[in-house]
């Protein structure tokens, strides 16, 4: 068994755990989305910023403005992608928002970090923390004025919207690793130990969602399958592709990959329950790219690399 597929089993098996929480009523709704808040406020920016302050990463040489700009390449190429896979089929043209979304987006925080970590150890969260820095600001500004146009509403857009704790801590991981101090283990020590606690959370939390979906009714979505296999799949083996025309580090690459077949961000149904955008078809969305990339994810390493 190869160090990813291990990395998604276990994933697996935290999130069937709590799906069998939902079923159980061992954790509410509410429960729920207070468990997420800590996860997004505290855990998440807890991992990002003790990435950074690791021997592992101090100890390594990054070209920051390289790896920054390949972020924003990526994301740019991302949303031309979405933009005219809409438009040249035309059946995906309602609920067009969501979809285009769901290609351009993946689950980072939830699903990528974790990933990343188990396989390439913390610098390499901060490495990916550096190439999805173009994602919160794209989500809360250009994800904004998309849902908020497709709900028939005026972008209620405020420059306040880009200061998620995401954002913030990366930018603080950012510039810690250009300090040259060492900072004392009294610190780094509880930094790590809440990040560390970001991954069971995580899967608990999507396990949890997962729960409230009907497994019939969302795979009988063809739209939404369809998408998620040109998600999980098709887009992912074209980065391979491209990536290893222009990027000699085989590493970046496979990681550039990986974020690139991440499952759909669950932020997309957060957008759509702000917005009265279709609340359904963006959480069968989530629900189902989820689900498959539990296996499509070590298909394409098994495949590719």
């Amino acid at each position: 068994m190869t160090p990813l597929m291990e990395t998604m089993l276990i994933l697996f098996i935290m999130m069937v755990i709590g799906f069998a929480a939902n079923k159980a009523k061992f954790i509410t709704a509410n429960t729920n989305n207070e468990i997420s808040n800590l996860v997004v406020n505290i855990t998440t920016p807890a991992l990002i910023i003790a990435s950074v302050l690791g021997e592992e990463t101090k100890n390594i040489q990054l070209n920051v403005f390289y790896l920054l700009l390949t972020g924003i390449i990526f994301y740019a190429g991302m949303i031309l992608f979405g933009n005219l896979f809409i438009r040249i089929f035309p059946f995906f043209k309602e609920d067009g928002t969501i979809y285009k979304f769901m290609l351009i987006f993946g689950n980072v925080g939830y699903m990528g970090y974790p990933i990343f970590r188990s396989l390439f150890g913390e610098s390499a969260v901060f490495i990916s923390v550096l190439i999805n820095m173009p994602f919160n600001i794209l989500m809360f500004s250009y994800g904004v004025y998309s849902f908020a146009k497709a709900g028939g509403k005026t972008s209620s857009f405020h420059w306040k919207n880009l200061l998620s704790p995401g954002l913030v801590s990366a930018v603080m991981a950012l510039v810690l690793y250009f300090i040259p101090m060492n900072v004392p283990e009294f610190i780094r020590s509880p930094l790590a130990s809440i990040g560390n606690t970001t991954v069971p959370l995580s899967m608990i939390l999507i396990g949890f969602s997962l729960g409230e979906i009907e497994m019939k009714n969302a795979l009988k979505d063809y739209k939404t399958v369809i998408i998620s296999l040109v998600k999980l799949i098709a887009i992912p083996t074209a980065v391979f592709f491209i990536a290893g025309l222009f990027v000699e580090d085989p590493k970046l690459i496979e990681l550039l990959t990986i974020n690139a077949g991440l499952p759909a961000a669950s932020l997309i149904v957060i957008l759509a329950t702000q917005y009265k955008v279709d609340l359904e078809v963006s959480t069968i969305g989530v629900f189902v790219s989820t689900i498959l990339s539990i296996v499509t994810i070590p298909m394409l390493e098994q495949i590719l690399f």
